[in-house]
């Protein structure tokens, strides 16, 4: 079954989202960005246990993980190119360009 044609406000919505996705990878490819990522990985407990008895925290420490992995996705090259194949009849037409 073939997917419906976009509506004028998805392939808005869709183009604002790749230009976003830029946006990330150009704030977090910069000479400094490697070691900010590095941090918030350490502080949003991406590769560690976030367990903690007091009440609130482990919602709390998951909020900042949630953050941290919302970035490294903006930053995947691969999500931004589900975006792009997603307008593939556009960008056959030049809608759009590669950023």
């Amino acid at each position: 079954m073939a997917a419906r044609p976009m509506t004028a406000d998805e392939k808005r919505a869709t183009k604002e989202r790749i230009a976003l996705h830029d946006a990330y990878a150009a704030v977090f490819s910069g000479p400094n960005a490697a070691a900010v990522l590095a941090d918030l990985e350490r502080r949003g407990f991406v590769h560690d246990a976030q367990f903690s008895a007091e009440p609130g925290r482990m919602q709390f420490n998951e909020g900042r993980r949630s953050i941290v992995l919302h970035i490294k996705l903006m930053m995947s090259q691969q999500a931004r190119e589900s975006l792009i194949t997603a307008l593939q009849p556009e960008l056959s037409e030049g809608v759009i360009e590669n950023g």
